[in-house]
């Protein structure tokens, strides 16, 4: 009998993946496509090496659906992994045989057909991520918005991952804003960051830190902040609050944002809401704070 192996393995392909596929919707868990392609190509591989050496083991097979389930679906527990592989075993013997029947009876032209979609699907899913990471520039900026007493006001924040500046007294994290960012909200505080008042104002007092940091090429230096009462951060569809948060002033200007924050903020803060109808409030209050280009 002539075995060709390349149709013996896009059979075995074909089906594997959708044994894969069925199992992932059994356990009720997302998994990456790239993932369930290198399981696929690994059980696909281990069928034909079984079939053209009669290779019948009992441990070489849970082993090898251990790794399977390791690859694909990423167990966090041992009891996970267990269940998994049962799972995997329980729809491969059910429908596993349905399914090698009804490839058999494919002609070749079909099997290659269903393969060039297997891997036209995997295509155009990792084409779609990689534009969406390209799109997606906007994650680098979040809109906030800072309370200081009873008063509010907005920015537009970039989120520097390199950015974790903190107060080395309180361990709370450092928001650097600009100048004309604080002078909207207060001349006088703009002017007591900038170590202008002799007298510092009462209200802003028992707030103020001094925030001493160290930058690249070893620049040392002290930035004036204040302890601002709450931060709430409009971010990837998430609200989230962080009440440790200071807020310094920078001399710098910037063109299309006001504020630098690190992912500790976020990161640290907590998840009050969803930000689809926060955000609409947000820009209608704001006017055209929020309107960089």
């Amino acid at each position: 009998m002539i075995i060709y192996l390349d149709i013996l393995f896009l059979k075995h392909f074909i089906m594997n993946y959708f044994l894969i596929e069925i199992t992932s919707k059994a356990l009720k868990q997302k998994t990456k496509v790239i993932n369930k392609m290198i399981a696929t190509i690994l059980t696909s591989t281990y069928s034909v090496v079984t079939i053209l050496y009669s290779l019948e083991n009992t441990i070489i097979k849970i082993l090898i659906a251990t790794i399977i389930v390791l690859i694909a679906y990423s167990p966090r527990e041992i009891s996970d992994l267990i269940k998994d592989v049962i799972m995997l075993y329980v729809i491969t013997y059910f429908i596993g045989g349905m399914m090698t029947s009804l490839i058999n009876y494919f002609p070749t032209q079909t099997i290659c057909a269903i393969l060039a979609i297997l891997i036209g699907d995997f295509l155009l899913k990792i084409s779609r991520k990689i534009l969406q990471d390209i799109i997606k520039k906007d994650n680098y900026f979040c809109n906030i918005q800072i309370q200081l007493g009873d008063e509010l006001f907005y920015a537009k924040a970039l989120i520097d991952t390199g950015h974790d500046l903190q107060d080395t007294i309180s361990g709370d994290t450092v928001i650097i804003m600009t100048n004309r960012k604080i002078e909207e909200f207060s001349k006088e505080l703009s002017s007591v960051l900038k170590g202008e008042h002799i007298q510092i104002p009462t209200e802003y007092e028992t707030k103020i830190r001094m925030i001493t940091y160290q930058s690249l090429g070893n620049k040392n230096g002290v930035l004036y902040g204040i302890k601002v009462d709450k931060v709430i951060a409009y971010y990837d569809g998430a609200t989230i609050e962080n009440k440790n948060v200071i807020m310094a002033l920078t001399e710098n200007e910037f063109q299309k944002f006001d504020a630098i924050l690190g992912l500790n903020l976020l990161e640290e803060g907590e998840k009050i809401g969803n930000t689809s109808i926060i955000e609409i409030k947000s820009k209608k209050t704001m006017g055209k704070n929020f309107n960089y280009n």
